[in-house]
């Protein structure tokens, strides 16, 4: 991928004196080609997920310490925006220090029956509190989101249409990718089949990484 850029004049052309310059790269015009979800792509999608023979529940658990609450709210809404509607929220505050984490919390898990919510009484990490999050799942699988995170629209229902085709798969991976505060997209990491080479050499699985329970179960969860 080519690092070079266009650069674009935004602003007023008749008050010249405060230009603002935004550089789109190679890469913003690769994502406004061909990876930008349409209303199309939102039917095209729906269609996909009417005729699986079945919806596999997925429990997304998402751990919380101290989060930037805008960066948090925008993870919480990325799930509720999903086409896919089999899913639950589990939240885990890890002890957060942060006052204001509760309350909002407690008032997104009011708006929003899917979400399942619970509160550390000490700080365990990210482990402890993903395996907190785990007690509360219920179910088959369960997806891995960070308080940072974002999910495109069709994550979700990506993975189900993965898992109708390959129903004994224990883990499903995703490609992934950096965002910034003002939402644009930088960095990908556009992954491959299965690479044991690369799954030593990097981060491959996550982000987004879904596992089947039974998987998390026998092995007693996160450590």
């Amino acid at each position: 991928m080519s690092d070079s850029t266009i650069s674009a004049l935004a602003g007023d052309p008749e008050r010249p004196e405060n230009p603002k310059t935004v550089e789109i790269t190679e890469y913003e015009r690769w994502i406004a080609l061909y990876d930008k979800f349409t209303a199309s792509d939102g039917l095209a999608w729906r269609r996909k997920l009417r005729a699986l023979r079945r919806h596999p529940f997925i429990s997304v658990l998402l751990p919380v310490y101290n989060p930037d609450l805008n960066f948090l709210q925008s993870a919480i809404a990325s799930v509720q925006n999903q086409i896919y509607q089999a899913w639950e929220l589990c939240i885990v505050d890890d002890a957060s220090t942060d006052p204001s984490v509760r309350p909002f919390l407690e008032k997104i898990a009011q708006s929003e029956a899917r979400i399942r919510l619970g509160f550390r009484k000490t700080n365990g990490h990210i482990a402890a509190c993903s395996n907190t999050a785990l007690e509360l799942a219920g179910g088959e699988w369960c997806a891995l989101l960070d308080q940072d995170d974002v999910l495109t629209e069709d994550a979700l229902a990506a993975i189900a249409c993965e898992i109708e085709q390959n129903p004994e798969a224990g883990i499903i991976y995703s490609d992934e990718d950096k965002i910034d505060g003002d939402g644009r997209r930088s960095n990908p990491f556009f992954k491959s089949d299965w690479n044991p080479e690369l799954f030593f050499g990097q981060n491959f699985i996550n982000h987004l990484g879904v596992y089947h329970m039974r998987l998390l179960r026998e092995t007693g969860g996160f450590r």
